[in-house]
């Protein structure tokens, strides 16, 4: 049974939203640790005074509020994952059929060609929820257990990209990205010190916390080039009292990235590297802003012999 063209209409755009444009971009920018943590200095002498990290006075995963731990657009999407004691073609159907129990509509006949091949290579499949959001759905082999691993990525509609049904479909999810986000402004929800360096809208956010402290990756795209969207980020970061410190090359050089213009500030002990590079439109700059709260080393005051 096919869905009625109007949902039809409203999950393409979604789908689009949340697949071809917060996908890609994630895994692109956020996913990897594309700006390398500079090492502490190491001393050249036994009684050389080493620098240690500073005092923790901000934790990330304390002043980011957990709802944009992982945003496309400003929407949060939920997550979950299980382990299924079945081969994996088994497990598919397993799951095909619990869904459709649930009132879940498969949506490989009504995406765009190009997401419907996207997803054929991923093995994933794509469903809209009675309640008018969408989850995408995979199965994998779990080598663990020798069984299947079921993870659900579910987004809710609630503050989307509002679709006139009569209006042409727009395909381009980065496109529908920006709207999304220039309208909820998820930027808005972190600390002041910390947005005010947002050049643009949040199009995806991503905290990843591990031991010891936490990262927090926030991409962007806004107008001009790269060099005058970097020079504006430092005028933001001055007003905050953040000061700029160099970018040492190893630190700031993304793996495959273009080329780009890089800077680091550091706020107390919190330090933000930020990668500026052509945007994917002409007349653009995207914007990879790094924060990290376990990156900043200080030397400790010397001890004056007796």
């Amino acid at each position: 049974m096919r869905l009625p063209p109007p949902l039809q209409k409203t999950l393409r755009v979604l789908a689009a939203l949340a697949i071809v444009a917060g996908g890609v971009w994630l895994l692109r920018f956020a996913a990897r640790d594309l700006l390398r943590p500079v090492p502490p200095p190491r001393a050249e002498a036994p009684e050389a005074q080493v620098s240690v990290p500073a005092e923790k006075a901000l934790d990330l995963a304390k002043e980011v509020p957990q709802t944009l731990w992982t945003t496309f657009g400003g929407l949060t999407p939920e997550r979950s994952e299980e382990t299924l004691p079945m081969p994996v073609a088994q497990a598919r159907t397993e799951v095909a059929a619990r869904l459709a129990a649930k009132g879940w509509k498969p949506l490989s006949g009504e995406l765009p060609l190009d997401q419907t091949h996207l997803l054929a290579l991923a093995g994933d499949e794509v469903y809209a929820t009675p309640d008018n959001g969408f989850a995408q759905v995979s199965v994998t082999e779990d080598a663990t257990t020798g069984g299947s691993r079921v993870r659900t990525f579910l987004l809710r509609t609630e503050g989307a990209e509002r679709v006139d049904p009569e209006a042409a479909i727009q395909a381009d999810g980065l496109t529908l990205l920006a709207r999304s986000a220039a309208r909820l402004r998820p930027e808005r929800r972190l600390p002041r010190w910390m947005g005010a360096l947002c050049q643009g809208h949040a199009l995806t956010t991503r905290l990843v916390q591990r031991r010891g402290g936490a990262a927090f990756y926030l991409t962007t795209l806004t107008p001009g080039t790269p060099e005058a969207a970097l020079a504006r980020v430092g005028d933001a970061a001055a007003t905050m009292g953040w000061r700029r410190e160099p970018s040492p090359v190893d630190a700031l050089r993304a793996v495959g990235a273009p080329t780009g213009g890089t800077a680091t500030f550091i706020y107390r002990n919190v330090a933000c590297n930020v990668r500026a590079t052509p945007g994917p439109r002409t007349g653009e700059s995207s914007l990879v802003y790094r924060f990290t709260d376990d990156e900043v080393y200080v030397r400790p005051p010397r001890k004056e012999n007796p």
